[in-house]
């Protein structure tokens, strides 16, 4: 099953967003650099059985509106008020949260500004910011540069050295890897927005404020990360109190897929705890 953004927003810029599912808790998934919502599917496709779940595309991007002088606003902050606009729009009062990557920065963002709305926060392959978290490994930053420099296969080819360790890339099921890769990466977001995300990256530092995060919160670790340093994602949960910090030895950067069934349980684990403890 596919998915895609089919509603924007009243306010502007307009966000593209979808909902699946017809009952249960509100779930709000928040996209990384570069990706349009629906490339959550494999974590759409599991929670929508139990959830009502909320993926958009990040302003710029997809079926979002296109950028303005307006919406060239990129800081960490206006990202993440982009989520509380699209929850109140909807009417969600309180949602669980999860993030991936530029997604789970943002999602920090929006749960420093409003912990009383999230019920939870998933923390996925990111991290907290300031000068030692801002920069790759360097076979990290290789093959990113190469794809922005490249173009049709070969920058897919690059951007599955990104996310996935060759022996994932070597023994999964080649034609779900294709239609993975097409689906997500096959047109290239404008380089605009991908100039602002970055900028956003850069200036992203909630490291000093997350001592006072008050969200039950879960960090998930990919060990086999080109991206985003694991070293950097064990220091977000050492920030946050409480934080359970769950690793996966043989995952990259692209783990919402390679490690799919994992994360999906983890989430719905994370979820009814803090439904028994409500």
């Amino acid at each position: 099953m596919k998915f895609d953004t089919r509603e924007q927003t009243k306010s502007r810029p307009h966000l593209a967003y979808a909902i699946e599912g017809d009952e249960g808790p509100w779930v709000v998934l928040v996209m990384g650099l570069g990706m349009r919502g629906a490339a959550w599917r494999p974590q759409i496709e599991a929670l929508r059985k139990t959830c009502r779940v909320v993926f958009f595309d990040n302003r710029g991007l997809g079926n979002s509106e296109p950028l303005d002088d307006r919406s060239r606003r990129f800081d960490m902050k206006t990202l993440g008020a982009d989520v509380l606009r699209l929850m109140d729009e909807l009417g969600i009062e309180r949602a669980h949260l999860a993030g991936v990557s530029l997604g789970g920065m943002i999602s920090q963002e929006a749960a420093l500004a409003a912990p009383g709305r999230f019920l939870t926060l998933t923390l996925i392959a990111t991290h907290a910011g300031g000068p030692l978290t801002w920069f790759p490994p360097a076979s990290g930053v290789h093959q990113f540069l190469r794809a922005q420099a490249s173009r049709g296969q070969r920058r897919l080819d690059a951007i599955e050295s990104l996310l996935y360790p060759r022996e994932f890339s070597d023994t999964t099921d080649r034609a779900e890897l294709d239609e993975r890769m097409r689906d997500s990466f096959g047109g290239r977001p404008p380089r605009e927005v991908q100039r602002l995300q970055m900028r956003a990256v850069l200036g992203h530092d909630t490291s000093s404020r997350l001592r006072s995060l008050a969200v039950p919160t879960q960090i998930i670790s990919p060990d086999r990360d080109i991206l985003v340093r694991p070293s950097a994602c064990r220091r977000l949960a050492d920030l946050i109190p409480g934080a359970r910090l769950h690793r996966i030895p043989d995952a990259g950067h692209g783990l919402i897929f390679q490690s799919a069934q994992r994360i999906n349980t983890w989430m719905l684990e994370h979820f009814a705890r803090c439904e028994a403890a409500a």
